[in-house]
């Protein structure tokens, strides 16, 4: 049987599904927002304790009506049930990307959008095996047969039961800024549309920036890439890995502003893919040309040196952009959980702007929140702003 839903249906069919607020369908179900899962997700730890679970759900209105989303409730199947995150009212909007980079809570007709999902738990023991998700959507302006409220359960997806890697550290030295780590900085909203599908590389990707004695982020004239304290830093191999590729002779870009005419080719600048093994590649991106140590092939060990830390590519200051993903690819691929194993957190950097405001005044010193407890971590990842040192 064909079920058509269009402005004008020779007669309603008789719904499948409950329209109140909480129940779920019993029976085959309309859909008028399909939902899948883009990558199964995965979890990792960061320096709050908690476990984080972020993953995006691919919605996509089918009918011909504007479909707004009015509520998700992420479930733990295995435990009857139990809503693990969910958002509501104002919260739908930021976390609803449409194409273009358009916040909203509506899909109109035949729009499609990823729907940001950030779960967090305090165990390990928490985190779900299994989710499903139900969506509870309206239409101002519904066709029959659909009502102008219903209640979905759709997308399920099993959660990745492996830890998330771990590693050594990317830098060494003191003072390093984990700008725009996980879960809400602009990195996990970067969906990219590659070879026809959706990626989000940068899931668990840092910008790594060093702050001096005095914490400022630069010191002298904020135009110069030399006046970055982190501008020909070390950037070293995390573990024991070959070389996938390299790419070398991209200029440094002058701090303040992005370079004209990036292209996929150019986004990285001059970056280094190791190998990692079981599934994982680790990227070094915006370094300093004609600094790279290594070549496509080679064997590193863990602390050897790939290359300096520069401001090519897509990048308006200095810093290394470190991220591990499931493919050799920059680009298409899916970003990865993974830990550091060792590290000293001295606090946080207050920001409300992911340090943009404080690059425009780089030579002032920023805010740093003291750590409050013990400063030795392990086997954790540094969270968005976190002030590390690292042996």
């Amino acid at each position: 049987m064909t079920i058509k839903i269009q402005a004008r249906a020779a007669a309603p069919i008789a719904l499948l599904f409950s329209l109140a607020a909480g129940s779920h369908a019993t029976e085959d179900q309309l859909t008028p927002v399909l939902a899948r899962v883009l990558t199964p997700p995965a979890a990792t730890v960061q320096t709050d304790g908690r476990w984080q679970l972020p993953y995006e759900l691919v919605l996509t209105n089918i009918t011909s009506a504007p479909m707004t989303i009015e509520a998700l409730e992420a479930r733990d199947p295995d435990r009857e049930g139990l809503v693990v995150h969910s958002l509501t009212d104002e919260m739908i909007a930021p976390s609803l990307a449409l194409l273009g980079g358009v916040s909203s809570s509506t899909l109109g007709p035949g729009q499609s959008g990823v729907l940001f999902v950030n779960a967090s738990f305090e165990r390990r023991e928490d985190v779900p095996k299994r989710l499903a998700h139900r969506l509870v959507i309206t239409s101002p302006d519904p066709k029959p047969p659909l009502p102008k409220r219903t209640v979905q359960d759709v997308a399920p997806s099993h959660v990745e039961p492996v830890a998330p890697a771990v590693l050594g550290p990317p830098l060494r030295g003191h003072g390093w800024v984990a700008a725009a780590s996980c879960c809400e900085a602009y990195h996990r909203r970067a969906v990219l549309a590659v070879n026809g599908a959706r990626h989000v590389a940068q899931r668990f990707a840092i910008d790594w920036l060093q702050l001096d004695a005095e914490a400022r982020l630069a010191t002298g004239d904020p135009t110069r890439n030399e006046s970055f304290p982190q501008f020909g830093a070390e950037a070293v191999a995390v573990a024991d890995a070959k070389v996938a590729h390299v790419h070398d002779g991209l200029p440094d870009g002058q701090p303040g502003s992005f370079p004209p005419a990036v292209t996929a080719a150019t986004a990285n600048g001059n970056h280094v893919v190791l190998d990692l093994g079981a599934g994982r590649w680790a990227l070094y991106a915006h370094l300093q040309p004609g600094s790279l140590r290594v070549k496509r092939g080679d064997r590193v060990e863990r602390g050897h040196v790939l290359g300096l830390v520069g401001s090519s590519g897509n990048s308006d200051a200095p810093h290394l952009h470190f991220q591990v993903m499931d493919s050799p690819s920059p680009l298409a691929s899916n970003g990865l959980p993974y830990v550091i194993d060792s590290f000293e957190l001295r606090g946080n950097v207050a920001s409300s702007s992911d340090l943009n405001d404080e690059l425009e005044a780089a030579n002032e010193p920023v805010s740093v929140v003291p750590t409050d407890g013990p400063t030795h971590r392990t086997n954790q990842l540094p969270a968005d702003r976190a002030l590390v040192d690292f042996p």
